[in-house]
């Protein structure tokens, strides 16, 4: 009997290890998966870093140019308050770029972010001129 229970307990030390082991393997493979995530995600938000560092700083700029401005202050916090919601959005993808890789991976949004940057500076240029003008037509 006790050469039985020591086979057993053999049996139950190697399935105790074996389990450890496939253990570790899946942690392994799970913390590799990750990691390929992450790059994935870094390579294909490069294109899009400068782009967005520009959004934020034209976004910046305006909401500096409305804060000086003299003039039409109603009409100016007016775009202001809709580039700050862009502006949000444009910053939450750059937190979350590892949550939003389907995004980064779409060579029509690299494009599309290049268009709102020349919308942005449209409305910087619009707020540059009426914040400091008394009238449109000036």
């Amino acid at each position: 009997m006790h050469r039985h229970d020591n086979k057993n307990d053999d049996i139950n030390k190697t399935i105790n290890t074996l389990n450890e082991e496939a253990s570790v393997s899946i942690q392994i493979k799970d913390e590799e998966n990750q990691f390929h995530n992450a790059l994935e995600a870094l390579t294909n938000f490069v294109p899009f870093a400068p782009l967005i560092d520009r959004f934020i700083k034209l976004g910046k700029d305006i909401i500096t140019l409305y804060q000086e401005a003299e003039y039409n202050k109603r009409l100016c916090s007016y775009f202001t308050r809709r580039v700050n919601l862009v502006v949000g959005f444009i910053k939450n993808l750059e937190i979350r770029r590892q949550d939003c890789l389907e995004f980064f991976v779409e060579q029509t949004n690299l494009q599309l972010i290049k268009d709102f940057i020349k919308c942005m500076l449209d409305v910087r240029k619009f707020i540059t001129n009426v914040s400091q003008s008394g009238s449109f037509g000036k």
